[in-house]
């Protein structure tokens, strides 16, 4: 980030760092259809890693818990019937200005593979 004495809140009131770092997740119920989706996300990230909130950090562990318990209860449901797909996902960046969300949403319009490969070439199927 800086020098020794550069701490976080220093550093972005500077605008000298990026404060996200990690990975966004999502999983789609089933196998990838026509169907229209519907999309449960949350964010996963917490002020609490710059500033002296603590209670954004139990927030954030309350909004995770929840929907891996959605994501449990819609396991055992049949969905293969429904009118809808089932998105799920856990984005970082969404306190800082809804990062990990815009980034998805940019994915699913500008993202191309560079090589496509069939499934059964997939080293994670």
């Amino acid at each position: 980030m800086g020098p020794d004495s550069m701490d976080s809140p220093t550093c972005l009131q500077k605008g000298a760092c990026l404060p996200l770092g990690g990975q966004s997740v999502w999983s789609i119920a089933g196998k990838p259809d026509t169907r229209p989706k519907i999309l449960i996300a949350t964010g996963m990230d917490a002020l609490t890693d710059f500033y002296e909130d603590r209670g954004d950090s139990y927030n954030a562990g309350v909004r995770v818990s929840v929907l891996l318990a959605i994501a449990n209860a819609l396991s055992s449901v049949e969905l293969s019937n429904a009118t809808s797909q089932v998105v799920i996902a856990f984005f970082e960046g969404e306190n800082w200005g809804r990062l990990g969300s815009r980034s998805f949403v940019s994915d699913l319009q500008n993202f191309h593979c560079l090589q496509e490969l069939s499934r059964e070439d997939s080293p994670i199927n």
